[in-house]
């Protein structure tokens, strides 16, 4: 949170892709690991991991569906974060006694 907050009163002009597209991009490719191209190497369906494996398959469906949540999760946020007007350097800082 200390690092977002420090660069959004800089406001680079990358910060949109490297601190939301790319994490997202990332954790996308992680569900789609898990959710879909695990259970089909495995020769079938996550449905049918959960059938013949329960143990397998619920691992495989429940780490897809929080690298998905955490994904949607943490783009919200860094976003909300980006859009807050940034605070000016004087108010950042602490004031000396």
């Amino acid at each position: 949170m200390r690092t977002l907050r420090r660069w959004r009163a800089v406001a680079p002009r990358r910060a949109l892709w490297h601190q939301v597209v790319l994490p997202l991009a990332g954790h996308g490719l992680v569900a789609l690991l898990f959710l879909a191209l695990l259970p089909t190497l495995l020769g079938g369906s996550l449905a049918m991991a959960l059938h013949t494996a329960p143990a397998l398959g619920y691992t495989l469906g429940l780490v897809g569906a929080l690298a998905l949540g955490w994904g949607l999760l943490r783009t919200a946020l860094v976003l909300a974060l980006l859009r807050q007007r940034s605070p000016s350097l004087e108010q950042a800082a602490p004031a000396r006694a």
